[in-house]
């Protein structure tokens, strides 16, 4: 058995704005990202979370999360492509305060599973970030829990492939800035322990959704 931690990014310039950020390297984080960034490392150490390595996005929002557990931690950072944000296709770079007509646009706000024009499903995000979590299970340190910061919808993807994507009365679950998931590799693949969304709980407004 292994112990997994997926880490959505904390709050970013863009998350303000409502605006899709889906090209690397892509905004910063807040003030207000930034600490809750430490709030994950500290997180993080009381789970007894020790890797010699994270992983996070090309993006520099979720390497500035990263950071601080990878310090405290003493691991190295490394970069990969499969924990990319969601692709959005044509809707990069727009704000969604600029989209409340859109009915696609709307759709999807209530059905992350399909795709955006151009983008990609929620299936296509969990092939790929399941297939960078099956390669780490078989190469990383059998000892060592894997760490992951990534983006909601890398989130959302796990929860959907696990059938716990949307609560008792159908609503999607919530994943705000620094939700997340532990998770539990056994030989029957992966098993949801907890989906913690105290760190936004704690601080400012409880995170801001995507948008």
């Amino acid at each position: 058995m292994r112990e997994l931690y997926v880490v959505r990014h904390g709050e970013s310039m863009a998350n303000i704005e409502r605006r899709f950020d889906a090209t690397p390297p892509g905004a910063p984080l807040t003030e207000l990202g930034l600490r809750q960034a430490e709030r994950v490392a500290v997180w993080l150490a009381e789970q007894g979370a020790r890797p010699s390595a994270v992983y996070a996005s090309p993006f520099l929002r979720t390497q500035q999360t990263a950071r601080p557990f990878a310090l405290a931690a003493g691991a190295r950072i490394e970069i990969c492509e499969e924990l990319c944000e969601v692709r959005v296709g044509l809707w990069d770079g727009r704000s969604s305060l600029t989209m409340t007509d859109d009915a696609h646009y709307l759709r999807w706000r209530d059905q992350p599973e399909i795709a955006p024009p151009g983008g990609e499903t929620l299936a296509d995000v969990f092939e790929r970030v399941s297939g960078l979590i099956g390669r780490l299970l078989a190469s990383s340190p059998q000892g060592e829990p894997i760490v992951l910061f990534t983006h909601q919808h890398a989130l959302r993807a796990i929860l959907s492939d696990l059938g716990r994507l949307r609560g008792d009365d159908g609503t999607l679950v919530s994943a705000p800035n620094c939700a997340i998931l532990h998770l539990r590799a056994t030989d029957g693949g992966l098993r949801l322990l907890a989906l913690d969304r105290s760190i936004s709980a704690e601080t400012a407004d409880g995170g801001r959704a995507a948008v």
